[in-house]
């Protein structure tokens, strides 16, 4: 069987069962190569971009994966009901790679990473936008969610370019470290309805409303209060007993948390320690 055998070429299809994902899609002239029909230049490469260190760091499973394991993978994939990778690429241009996994009544988290020798190009968000399409036109999912790393900016600006719903923080440990994600989503509805085209989500990134950069500041202060106390959410409660202990164990920290906040929301942020009559 050659690669692009087993190829879906129809603009719109029914929900899919899970065994109808194990195959090749076309979208717009963009393919959607499913992993169980990559040539062998195909499996090295997408090995190698699954463990660059810039790509790794960013993964649930952040060690190398071996080529013995690599393989594996790929045998036992089509029989798989809830995971699906595809290589997605536009003419002799290979951009990266999307996933679903925890598939499941035409609910699914998603994935990708994009090919480092595009990075800082923007095919990042030309991945971005085409993955969209592919689930909600192409192969007709209900809603997709994924976690985003709380310090990965620039994925997490991607999924605010494209009007993702941020919808919790979600902690998982690794190697006894906990890492901080972001949990967006969307529905098929939602996309439909209000779906950007390419040129406007350009047009968002460079636009004069300075909307990407203030969302940059949100993401700055999620990361520096991950930092200062552990989680991307304030941390103390309403009696301030926290926040004055923390004063006293990092003031540098507590004072580039205000001032972020300051530029945030253009108002003076002041705080006074509460009096030992204040404290009881």
């Amino acid at each position: 069987m050659t690669m692009y055998e087993n190829t879906v070429h129809s603009k719109y299809s029914n929900l899919p069962i899970s065994n109808e994902l194990h195959q090749s899609f076309v979208d717009d002239e963009v393919q959607f190569i499913h992993f169980s029909k990559l040539d062998e230049a195909l499996i090295w490469e997408v090995l190698a971009w699954r463990n660059h260190p810039e790509i790794r760091k960013w993964m649930y499973n952040k060690n190398i994966i071996s080529e013995r394991d690599h393989l594996q993978f790929l045998r036992q994939l089509p029989q798989q009901r809830q995971r699906y990778y595809w290589l997605v690429k536009k003419g002799d241009q290979n951009w990266g790679v999307v996933d679903l996994s925890s598939y499941k009544n035409g609910e699914s988290e998603w994935g990708f990473y994009i090919n480092p020798a595009y990075m800082g190009s923007g095919k990042a968000i030309q991945l971005f936008y085409h993955a969209l399409q592919f689930f909600f036109t192409k192969i007709r999912l209900k809603r997709v969610y994924g976690y985003v790393g709380c310090h990965n900016t620039n994925s997490l600006l991607l999924n605010e370019l494209f009007d993702m719903q941020e919808e919790a923080f979600v902690a998982r440990k690794q190697n006894g470290i906990t890492h901080w994600y972001t949990k967006y989503a969307m529905t098929q509805e939602v996309y439909l309805q209000h779906a950007a085209s390419l040129g406007e989500i350009k047009r968002r990134l460079l636009g004069k409303d300075n909307a990407v950069r203030y969302k940059r500041d949100e993401v700055a202060v999620r990361q520096l209060l991950i930092q200062a106390f552990g989680t991307p959410e304030l941390p103390w409660d309403t009696s301030g007993e926290y926040l004055e202990r923390y004063t006293k164990v990092n003031t540098l920290h507590l004072t580039h948390f205000l001032s972020l906040l300051k530029e945030k929301y253009n108002s003076c942020l002041l705080y006074t320690s509460p009096s030992p009559r204040d404290r009881g």
